[in-house]
């Protein structure tokens, strides 16, 4: 994991005009540890994390070790619980199709209802 590390290490000594990445470690092939995924996120131009595991207790565990970071639902099908655990939104297949519909359920989530 040093590797990632040090590669979001040099990334963030950039300026980029326009915002920083999110970190899709679902998405990438391995799975980033919670710690390695914590580090990471205090890293200046890194907006945030897109959170696709299907680990349950992984996901939970980074929500509820790093609240200060956005961490956004990477599945729609889990987007309504990870949002009730600190999750501050989705990143959305669903959103395509059926825009305002999953505006109206993730806006909901976040007011709590």
């Amino acid at each position: 994991m040093k590797v990632f590390l040090r590669h979001f290490s040099e990334i963030s000594k950039l300026k980029f005009p326009y915002i920083g990445p999110i970190i899709h470690p679902g998405r990438c092939g391995i799975e980033l540890d919670v710690t390695t995924l914590i580090k990471l996120s205090k890293f200046e131009n890194l907006v945030g994390i897109k959170e696709c595991s299907k680990n349950n207790s992984r996901t939970r565990e980074l929500l509820e070790k790093s609240p200060d970071t956005i961490i956004l639902a990477g599945d729609d099908d889990r987007a309504i619980s990870m949002i009730q655990r600190g999750a501050k939104g989705s990143i959305s297949v669903i959103a395509n199709l059926m825009p305002g519909y999953w505006k109206k359920v993730i806006s909901l989530s976040l007011e709590g209802i």
